[in-house]
């Protein structure tokens, strides 16, 4: 058994050859892309298992991986988002601010900080808009970001008036 060096996933939380982590990383990176809730789903895009199997590191695709496994909201490590977009609990305190009225009958707290945000953003060279009520900016260019397959820029969007009617004015 001393011929066979394991290694510790950090992202799955296991241990295993180099060799499968490189299969596995093929497999996640192949035509048929693993569902959210597939172990394998977290080996898109990772540095590590692209070295394993010999093949290129694609930092964007990194990157991309990073940002599709955090709430876009509280921005915490989220396995599992409702939507693509919110962890369990921003999802459910998101229900709450639509209903205006949270589990205890109150007013949600999130009612005050939800807003409507400005930003310029180009994804895969295409203009995209701005999201929905946000709680920052950073949830507005996660949100964007995480659409991108080659590349994302942002930047603010002035408010100029157009002709007869106000508008935004994207990159």
């Amino acid at each position: 058994m001393s011929d066979l060096e394991l290694m510790t996933c950090t992202r799955r939380s296991l241990r295993l050859l180099p060799a499968a982590c490189g299969r596995l990383y093929i497999s996640a990176n192949g035509k048929d892309e693993p569902a959210p809730w597939e172990g394998r789903a977290a080996c898109r895009g990772c540095a590590i298992g692209a070295r394993n199997a010999g093949r290129p590191v694609e930092r964007l695709a990194e990157a991309a991986g990073e940002l599709q496994r955090i709430c876009t909201r509280c921005h915490a490590p989220a396995p599992r988002q409702i939507q693509g977009r919110w962890c369990v609990s921003c999802y459910n305190r998101h229900l709450e601010a639509l209903k205006g009225v949270n589990a205890k009958g109150g007013r949600p707290q999130l009612l005050d900080r939800l807003h409507r945000v400005r930003v310029a953003a180009m994804v895969d060279r295409r203009r995209v808009p701005a999201a929905g009520p946000v709680v920052d900016v950073l949830e507005a260019m996660i949100a964007a970001a995480r659409k991108a397959k080659n590349g994302a820029a942002f930047g603010a969007a002035p408010t100029v008036a157009w002709g007869r009617g106000q508008q935004e004015l994207c990159l």
